[in-house]
């Protein structure tokens, strides 16, 4: 079941189906007549010879130099032969027109006499989406898989050209009544399965296709090549400015380790001072107890001098008395 061909016919065609048998009689009754007989280079020379290089009627003088002709060297034959081969050329062509506008008609026929009939059928088609600019000729085949029964898959195989863009198909691929009775609708899910298979005609088809491939390989091996440069030379950019970092915080590393030994020198200068202060304040306490004591010792000394002790004793007599 492949995809049916509707013959063009051109209006010329058209045209040259409905002159060219009245032409005929009339070139026949003018040479039946002699009017159109006559050479208009060499006055009473028949027209009895055809010229195939200027594709003109000519006589016998126009072939020979010494009459001044102008088809000298030229290839001819007689008039008679050329005739009866142009008259049946030109049958041939008629009769291949009127074939062509008969088989364009009965198509047009068959077309719309199944517009209804495809409108519960199955269409299926396969499209070229990425591939050659140029059309390749491929052999396709789509099966439709059966679930259930033992009979196998339904498998039709065609031909056609495929371009980027291009589809080729079957638009009456399958009856959908039929599907579920005959085993091709899966009963769990409801959907049908296919399995597609596609490649080139001929060996240099498929010779066109794998060199079309390699040229985009190696296009893609370029510009990976080219990804890969332009990512090196960023990874050598983060290398340096990572470096950068790396150096600045080795910096600030070493200031920061600077700065704890000050501080931990600070802290010992604290805890120093904070110990010689401990130290002046006892020192400062000693001082203090040291003049208690010694002003105590001065007192008891005053009171243990002689003239006291002679005062104290006569203000002992006298409250006696």
């Amino acid at each position: 079941m492949g995809r049916s061909e509707i013959a063009e016919v051109t209006r010329e065609d058209f045209t040259k189906v409905l002159w060219l048998p009245d032409h005929l009689k009339e070139v026949d009754n003018q040479v039946k007549l002699g009017i159109a007989n006559k050479c208009s280079e060499h006055e009473r020379q028949e027209l009895s010879i055809f010229c195939q290089t200027c594709a003109v009627r000519i006589c016998a003088h126009c072939l020979l130099s010494v009459f001044h002709g102008k088809h000298v060297d030229h290839g001819y034959c007689s008039s008679e032969d050329a005739y009866a081969k142009t008259v049946n050329e030109l049958r041939e062509h008629i009769n291949n027109v009127r074939h062509a506008v008969e088989k364009g008609q009965e198509e047009v026929k068959k077309n719309n006499y199944s517009n209804d009939r495809h409108r519960h059928v199955l269409s299926v088609f396969l499209k070229l989406n990425s591939g050659m600019p140029e059309p390749i000729e491929y052999t396709y085949a789509i099966e439709l898989v059966r679930y259930s029964g033992n009979a196998s898959n339904y498998t039709v195989q065609g031909t056609g050209q495929f371009q980027p863009g291009w589809k080729n198909g079957w638009k009456s691929f399958y009856s959908v009544e039929d599907l579920a009775s005959k085993g091709f609708l899966c009963p769990n899910e409801d959907k049908i399965k296919f399995i597609f298979k596609l490649r080139p005609t001929t060996i240099f088809e498929y010779r066109k296709v794998l060199e079309w491939h390699l040229n985009q390989m190696e296009d893609k091996r370029k510009h990976d090549e080219h990804a890969i440069a332009r990512l090196e030379q960023e990874k050598k950019c983060l290398e340096r400015t990572a470096s950068e970092q790396r150096s600045k915080i080795e910096k600030i590393e070493r200031r920061e380790s600077e700065l704890k030994e000050s501080l931990a020198s600070q802290r010992k200068d604290r805890e120093i001072i904070a110990g010689q202060s401990c130290e002046l304040k006892a020192v400062k306490r000693e001082n203090e107890s040291l003049k208690r004591k010694l002003s105590n010792i001065a007192a008891a000394q005053k009171r243990h001098r002689p003239e006291d002790r002679r005062d104290e004793a006569q203000r002992y007599k006298k409250a006696h008395d």
